[in-house]
């Protein structure tokens, strides 16, 4: 039996922020926090808070994945 990961998918609004932070806050095991702008389909405000979300959490030491 292969150990489960915890994938959250992030999805740069406000639930999915708050279910990073929840997350982080209740001591969480989480393995990966995924992001995706499948053809760049996301407002400019969008990509600017989700690269402000991502610099938080690289100084909570957490690295957000980020597909294009």
């Amino acid at each position: 039996m292969s150990a489960q990961r915890t994938v959250i998918s992030y999805g740069g609004g406000v639930q999915s922020t708050a279910l990073v932070v929840l997350a982080m806050q209740r001591g969480w095991r989480i393995d990966e926090i995924v992001h995706v702008d499948l053809l760049d389909a996301e407002s400019p405000a969008t990509r600017e808070y989700v690269a402000s979300f991502a610099r938080w959490l690289k100084f909570q030491q957490f690295r957000l994945v980020e597909e294009h």
